[in-house]
This record gives C-alpha cells, sequence and structure tokens, in this order.
C-alpha cells in the first residue's frame, strides 16, 4: 500500500515539475474551459470515490486460482480470496455459490456474510441482502466492518426509492503560474507588428479560491428495463486573490435521461449554462447532447456522442470584442472505456470540433484526443490521470493580431490524488460526517503553441481541496 501512495505522490509531482514558460485583452479560453469543466470533474472526483469505497471489501487480498479451490476445499482463507477474484471479473453469480460454501463450513464469519449480502446486493436481490445484512449485525466485528455494513443497509434503502438526490460540494485552493495566458516569448504582435508585453499584460501568477455545487436528481420510471429522468443544478465560483478580472462564476441546469436497452444506453441532455467574468454577465450557452454507449464485453464498453451549443456573448470593460465570439458550436465523438484489472480502467476519447462565430477569425475546426486513466489504489485512495491534445485551426487572420489565420496545439495533462479523511484520520468510522469526504491534491500542465507569438503559453496548476457528498 505504502508503495502505491509513493508511487501516485511521485507521478503528482511530476506534474507540478513540468517545464514551463501563457495572451492578451481577452479572458483566455482556457480559463472558461478550465470554469466548464468544474462540474464534470466534480462529477468523476464523486464517482472514482463511490467505486474506491465500493472495493474495499472486494480487493482480493491474494492471488488463487481455482485449482488452489479445488486442492483446499475447505480452506475458508483461499474460497474467500477466490470469491473476491469472481467478483472482480464481474462473475458475481459464481462468486455467490463459492460464498454459499464457505457459509456451509461455518456461518459465524462476518465478513463473508457481508460480502455475500454485498453480492446479493449486486444481484439486485434487496431483499435477501438485508436480511443478511441484519443478521450479520448481531455478530461481534470490529467496528470499521460494522460502518461498511450499515453504509450497505442504507445503500439498499436509496436502491427502493423510485426518485433519488445527490449533493456534491467542492471547496479548493488553486494556485496558477500562468494566471492571466501571457505569451511565452514576452511579445504580442498588433497588425503584424510585434511589441514587448508591458505592465498587466506580462506573466502573472496568482492564486484562487474555487467552490463547485452540484445537486443531481434521478427519477427511474418504474420499468424492468431501468429507464430513468435525471437532472442537475451547478454552480460554480472561483475568486482570485489578485486578477480580479479573472474571476468567474458560473450556474447551469441540464435534463435528460437514459433509455436503457441493456447492453445499450442512449443518453439525450439538454442545458443550459450562464457565466458571469469579472461579476459582469458574459456568457450564455443553451445546447443539446446525445450520447450511445454499448457494453461490448464485460470489460469494453464503447460510445458515441453528438453535441450542439448556441453560444451568446456579451462585450464587458474586460472583454471588449467577446461580442464576436458569439455563435453554435458543435462537437462529434466517440471512444472506448476498458477495464485492465479490478483496480484500474483506461479510456480513449475522439473527437472533431466545429466552432462558428460572428467574426470568422473566431470561427475554427479541431480535433481533439483524450487519453484517461483511473486507479483505485485501496483503502478508499483512488488516482485519475488524464493526457489530451487538441488542434484548432481558424479561418482566417484578425486583422488587429495578424493576417496570418491561426493554428493551435493545446496539450494538457492533468492527475487528481483522492483520500477519504476516513483514512487519515477515523479508519473506524466513528465520526459520520467525515464519511464520503474526501481530500483531492491535483496537478495540471497545459502547452498551447500557435504560429502567432500572441496565443503560445504555458501554465502549471496545483490545487488542494475537500469534496463531501450527501445522497438521500
Amino acid at each position: 500500500m505504502a508503495g502505491r501512495v509513493l508511487l501516485a505522490a511521485t507521478l503528482l509531482s511530476c506534474v507540478l515539475a513540468l517545464p514551463v514558460g501563457a495572451q492578451t485583452t481577452q479572458p483566455p479560453a482556457e480559463v472558461i474551459d478550465t470554469l466548464r469543466q468544474a462540474p464534470r470533474r466534480a462529477g468523476e472526483i464523486q464517482d472514482a470515490g463511490r467505486e474506491a469505497e465500493s472495493q474495499r471489501l472486494l480487493r482480493p487480498e491474494r492471488e488463487v486460482t481455482y485449482e488452489d479451490v479445488l486442492r483446499n476445499p475447505d480452506d475458508i482463507e483461499i474460497n474467500f480470496a477466490y470469491a473476491q477474484i469472481q467478483i472482480a471479473r464481474g462473475d458475481v453469480r459464481s462468486a455467490a455459490a463459492t460464498l454459499e460454501r464457505i457459509l456451509l463450513i461455518n456461518q459465524d464469519l462476518p465478513r463473508v456474510r457481508l460480502l455475500y449480502a454485498i453480492v446479493l446486493f449486486r444481484l439486485d436481490n434487496l431483499d435477501e441482502a438485508e436480511r443478511e445484512l441484519r443478521a450479520v449485525r448481531l455478530l461481534e466485528m470490529p467496528p470499521s466492518l460494522r460502518a461498511e455494513l450499515d453504509r450497505y443497509l442504507e445503500q439498499i434503502e436509496l436502491r427502493r426509492k423510485r426518485t433519488r438526490y445527490t449533493m456534491t460540494a467542492s471547496l479548493g485552493f488553486q494556485y496558477d503560474w500562468n494566471r492571466n495566458s501571457a505569451a511565452a516569448s514576452g511579445v504580442n504582435l498588433i497588425s503584424d507588428l510585434p511589441g514587448d508585453l508591458e505592465g498587466h499584460s506580462r506573466r502573472r501568477q496568482d492564486q484562487s479560491v474555487n467552490a463547485v455545487t452540484r445537486f443531481d436528481v434521478s427519477h427511474d420510471l418504474g420499468y424492468q428495463a431501468r429507464h430513468r429522468l435525471n437532472g442537475s443544478l451547478s454552480y460554480y465560483r472561483g475568486e482570485q486573490v489578485h486578477l480580479s478580472e479573472l474571476d468567474l462564476q458560473a450556474a447551469s441546469g441540464e435534463i435528460g435521461g437514459v433509455y436503457d436497452a441493456s447492453p445499450f444506453a442512449l443518453i439525450p441532455t439538454v442545458y443550459g449554462r450562464r457565466i458571469m467574468l469579472a461579476n459582469q454577465f458574459y456568457s450564455y450557452n443553451q445546447g443539446m447532447n446525445l450520447r450511445g454507449e454499448h457494453q461490448l464485453t464485460g470489460e469494453l464498453q464503447g460510445f458515441v456522442f453528438g453535441e450542439a451549443e448556441r453560444q451568446i456573448y456579451r462585450s464587458i470593460a474586460e472583454a471588449t470584442s467577446a461580442r464576436e465570439k458569439t455563435g453554435p458550436q458543435f462537437t462529434l465523438g466517440g471512444g472506448f472505456n476498458y477495464v485492465l484489472n479490478p483496480e484500474m480502467r483506461a479510456g480513449i476519447e475522439l473527437s472533431s470540433i466545429r466552432k462558428r462565430a460572428a467574426r470568422n477569425y473566431n470561427s475554427y475546426d479541431g480535433e481533439a484526443v483524450t487519453l484517461s486513466h483511473t486507479w483505485l489504489l485501496g483503502a478508499g485512495m483512488f488516482l485519475l490521470s488524464s493526457a489530451s491534445g487538441e488542434i484548432d485551426r481558424y479561418e482566417e487572420g484578425d486583422p488587429s493580431v495578424s493576417e496570418m489565420s491561426r493554428r493551435d496545439r493545446i496539450g494538457k495533462l492533468r492527475v487528481t490524488l483522492g483520500v477519504p479523511v476516513t483514512t487519515l484520520v477515523d479508519e473506524e468510522g466513528a465520526i459520520p460526517f467525515l464519511r464520503d469526504l474526501t481530500l483531492t491534491l491535483s496537478g495540471e500542465a497545459i502547452r498551447q503553441s500557435s504560429n502567432l507569438t500572441n496565443y503560445t503559453y504555458n501554465n502549471r496548476r496545483a490545487s488542494i481541496g475537500l469534496t463531501k457528498r450527501w445522497e438521500f
């Protein structure tokens, strides 16, 4: 375990140590992208934290084979480890049979009976799972195991509800080495004439306090197939310590659903987003997204998506030509998610972007690729990593900058380490509030290169935060 934590911390430090070397009167596009991604990243942390917590009892403590079981059919430890391996492989029904065989030998094994109840829960046999959990609760067990048992009893109550709610709140502190994305060369072009950056146009580091709140609701429509309606509201606020012109706020809402035709699912969503910059209305976006997911095998999932978004910008003192960006944006993409083993999952996403604006020098076509990796480290800890690259080709040159049409190449690397606070200060689960409270440490490196010096910049970012989840 210590080795995995050390490796995760090493990866994080490598991101923070990447070489760096970022424009302008317009707010940097990277700043706005961070804002748009904030609710999604909060959701990723929430999902990874939930998955990591669920693995506490499911991770195999030792590697065993079926041959080991045949040689030692009455060895409880070997059979228990093999049941965990079967669960990790997705063979939940066989794991149930293995655990039943152990319980025929000895019924007074809290850990085995709890795992059996979890298997029943995963098989959606809620009544049997609840009976088993309540019977196990009468046995002597460590407080940490009893806390796990109570958690699953709560999950059963939630699963029985047709309408479920989730609230996620995050609060963090962030440092940016180049918050204003100043040109790495120290030179900007003005009508093709070079000029040295001066004053506020130079690279400026800054710190910020960021908060994200997200409320999700899911309603089961009552069919045997799990068709459901989903909705969410989210609010983001980022307050800079020094660069108040880059203070950000965003409120967004979305509504959609899931049409479950297992192994295929169709997920339509419509949404709206309102963005404030420097405490002034800056942008309003409306859009729709249609996503299809297909579970090709137990380990491999394929997906495709399309999105159309209407973007309306308003010129303000901090962005005098923002209105020229108004126009639609279309995105098409797809990819795969693959379960490498019980602790690791990797994904790849390819997308094509077409942005149209009121002025052609703000219109572009682009392609992007994102690689992602999730690693469950044990004890509820997890590591989220992603690397992305994007190429954007603008339709024509901006005469205020250059007659040349802009060409950008953008690379990003991000690593987030999540650690349950209970792992650090309350392993026995004695303080209920600390449950589902996660400490996160993140590092991000951004490199954008362009044929125009104005848009070539580097930035690196570090953040620390707490994320709390409530389900009801």
